[in-house]
């Protein structure tokens, strides 16, 4: 990748940042980055099928960063997405054999799969593990999703010992 692309990158970073509030020095986490193969599509699927905003839109040449977040959310990581159309970048993305997946913790998860059918998107089953219901879903490039909804006395709680 060249130093534009990371450039580019480096530009999302003030995103994430309150701007009445001083960025604090301690590590934290900005995001995931998935790589799509049509940038539209995905702008799409996360917007209308998730309900994410387009926080930022970085051309950096061959590659196009989008950085998506939920409305409201200033300062909590979000989600890049970015197409890669350099000479000889592969035209497919090639999950391999991970089982690796991205998690969105929902306020109601059963709302998020009707959103999402609504769309036209195709949805699973929502499982429950422990009272923390669970859908697994997969992005128009195959990226594995997981809903997560946190029943509200456990968030409030902290952590489980």
């Amino acid at each position: 990748m060249n130093g534009r692309w990371m450039l580019g990158l480096l530009t999302l970073l003030p995103v994430a940042a309150n701007a009445a509030t001083v960025m604090d020095s301690a590590p934290s986490l900005i995001g995931a980055a998935l790589r799509c193969t049509d940038l539209d599509r995905s702008i799409k699927y996360y917007t209308t099928g998730l309900g994410m905003v387009v926080a930022r839109t970085i051309d950096a040449g061959e590659v196009t960063n989008v950085f998506l977040t939920f409305a409201g959310k200033v300062g909590q990581p979000g989600l890049l997405i970015f197409v890669n159309r350099a000479p000889g970048a592969p035209p497919t993305v090639d999950h391999g054999n991970t089982s690796s997946r991205v998690m969105f913790r929902m306020p109601d998860v059963a709302a998020a799969a009707a959103h999402l059918s609504a769309a036209g998107y195709p949805t699973g089953e929502i499982r429950n593990h422990g009272g923390v219901k669970v859908l697994n879903l997969k992005d128009p490039d195959g990226y594995v999703l997981e809903l997560t909804e946190i029943p509200r006395d456990e968030i409030k709680a902290g952590p489980r010992s």
